[in-house]
């Protein structure tokens, strides 16, 4: 059975860079599996790279975790970690360049719920009307760790998607792993993620809700993610190549 299947564009910087899929699957015994998937393509100087991230949870009926994946494949370079929950221990395995490895470490006794899991409760206590709403979970991109993630309501706003007005809920999210990294979301009013953005610092990060066939358009002229990295003097460097020092103003 399927309990949800969003398909989201993906841009940067205001240009199309690739899609995002959430989809969300029970079985026949009601055990669920969650799977995000992000495709990305940008410029690196003049070279084009591409970014594909699957996120991957399975749980029971009652969210109790059974295993999680991550997989990073970056055109040459692909890393893959799988996460098992056995008999309150946590199975980690790792791989990247052809080399793997695992190891085990006691499963914590934090309380904490699973990305599906809490992404329904932040919904269902949005409906509800509460405006701050914490939630603790982990992510094998962060690490074994439990994660508290804070979302704070600014307000509503009507926002055009798919060609028609929506009424949305207007939230800021962040988590105590990246204080500092704040994501803007719209949520509809039935509890639908309708929009994120996020400063990524060489510019805004945007999924927005569209059909299958619209997400997997061609993409735009793609960004150049490379040199906006780069640090612009605000005037000449004197004998640069024998420069050993600066000082940065970030």
């Amino acid at each position: 059975t399927v309990l949800e299947d969003h398909w989201y564009a993906a841009s940067l910087a205001g240009a199309k860079v690739g899609s995002m899929n959430v989809r969300a699957v029970a079985d026949a015994t009601g055990d669920v599996t969650y799977a995000t998937t992000l495709e990305m393509s940008m410029n690196r100087g003049a070279t084009e790279v591409s970014l594909t991230v699957s996120n991957r949870w399975l749980e029971t009926r009652e969210g109790r975790p059974l295993e999680a994946s991550l997989i990073q494949d970056m055109s040459m370079m692909k890393q893959e970690t799988t996460w098992r929950f056995e008999d309150g221990q946590l199975v980690i395995s790792e791989s990247a360049g052809g080399g793997e490895r695992t190891r085990t470490q006691p499963l914590t006794r934090d309380r904490w719920l699973t990305p599906y899991s809490a992404t329904k409760y932040f919904q269902e206590r949005a409906a509800r009307g509460e405006d701050t709403i914490s939630v603790r979970t982990m992510s094998p991109e962060i690490g074994p760790k439990v994660v508290t993630t804070t979302y704070t309501r600014q307000g509503t706003d009507r926002i055009e998607i798919a060609g028609r007005p929506r009424e949305a809920s207007v939230w800021n999210m962040v988590n105590d792993a990246t204080p500092g990294l704040v994501t803007k979301l719209w949520l509809s009013q039935d509890g639908v993620n309708l929009v994120t953005e996020v400063d990524l610092g060489m510019g805004v990060m945007r999924m927005e809700l569209v059909d299958r066939a619209t997400a997997g358009g061609k993409a735009e002229e793609l960004p150049e993610v490379f040199y906006k990295l780069l640090v612009e003097p605000d005037r000449p460097i004197e004998d640069p190549w024998r420069a050993r020092r600066a000082i940065l103003d970030v």
